[in-house]
């Protein structure tokens, strides 16, 4: 693990009247301007000083597959990339937040009372951010549901136009990260299933932990890359997120990387790279169209993704 790259909270706490100061995201005010948060307080990857946040990390990482590192000899082969964003999970937040829309379930709660149970859905809030959580009878949330009965596929990024989908917003990064190194990387119009099926395509997240999990763990493609005429491909780059969830007033967020040969789908490469954050309450991220978690997410990801860009060669490391 890299050494810690926490924020000092008194640092942020002396600086927090100056919209300069910096370590993650960002909020629109009223008048439309954007101002950093100086509340944020990073870890990244430093976790063996944490001893109470530790066990959680484990808890969420679980066992997954070791990462590969391609040779000198395989790097110098790829001019050309092609960069496909994987199906994100849902994103947990922890408390629900069907406490702060209906109020009365929290109080009953506490009070060891009953009410009739809440079914737990995938729904699509009112910014595009697809959340996993309960859903109550007056919400007017868009419940997400599966259109393909293959476990693996390619599907049109057209389809999601109305859904923020963090790993598009990653690929794009990437494409960023790698063009800027002399490497021509090209973003994907499709993206990649995860090896899920309808019957558990469901608001358990452990179902979606398993199938990121398999996929990661996987030495060959689960899809066949052939079909989008990659010629003039020399390698295609997976992105793909895990530990993804707000918990009360910590995000985390796991980014994936895998590096396949487009004509045979063996798997060159694999990396995968973790970071949280500490801050404000989790529902005042979604204030502001969820713009703050927005970004919060995208900066979080752009540092990871250079993270394991590094790692297995593509990109140099920082002197």
């Amino acid at each position: 693990m890299k050494k810690s790259n926490m924020l000092d909270r008194r640092e942020a706490t002396k600086n927090s009247s100056s919209a300069k100061t910096t370590a993650g995201s960002v909020y629109r005010t009223e008048t439309g301007k954007i101002k950093r948060l100086p509340w944020l307080i990073r870890f990244r990857s430093g976790m063996k000083k944490l001893g109470v946040l530790l066990p959680l990390y484990l808890l969420l990482s679980g066992c997954l597959a070791p990462p590969i590192i391609p040779s000198d000899a395989e790097l110098q082969k790829i001019s050309t990339l092609l960069i496909v964003p994987v199906e994100a999970p849902p994103l947990e937040i922890i408390p629900d937040p069907i406490y702060d829309r209906i109020p009365a379930y929290r109080h009953f709660n506490n009070m060891s009372l009953s009410l009739p149970p809440l079914p737990e859905k995938v729904y699509r809030n009112k910014a595009g951010v697809v959340i996993a959580g309960r859903v109550g009878p007056d919400d007017s949330f868009q419940e997400i549901k599966r259109d393909t009965p293959n476990a693996s596929s390619l599907t049109s990024l057209g389809s999601i136009e109305q859904t923020w989908m963090p790993t598009l917003v990653l690929a794009q990064q990437a494409v960023s990260q790698l063009n800027k190194s002399k490497t021509n990387a090209i973003l994907s119009d499709r993206f990649c299933r995860l090896p899920i099926t309808n019957d558990n395509h469901t608001a358990h997240l452990k179902d979606w932990h398993d199938a990121l999990s398999d996929w990661y763990g996987l030495n060959q493609a689960t899809v066949d890359y052939r079909q989008l005429g990659t010629n003039s491909v020399d390698a295609i780059i997976e992105v793909a997120i895990g530990n993804y969830r707000v918990f009360e007033t910590q995000t985390s967020l796991q980014v994936f990387i895998k590096l396949i040969n487009p004509k045979t789908g063996q798997v060159l490469a694999r990396s995968r790279e973790h970071d949280f954050v500490v801050g404000n309450e989790a529902l005042s991220l979604f204030n502001h169209d969820s713009e703050p978690f927005k970004q919060l997410i995208t900066d979080m990801g752009t540092g990871l993704l250079l993270d394991g860009f590094q790692e297995i060669g593509l990109l140099k490391k920082s002197s």
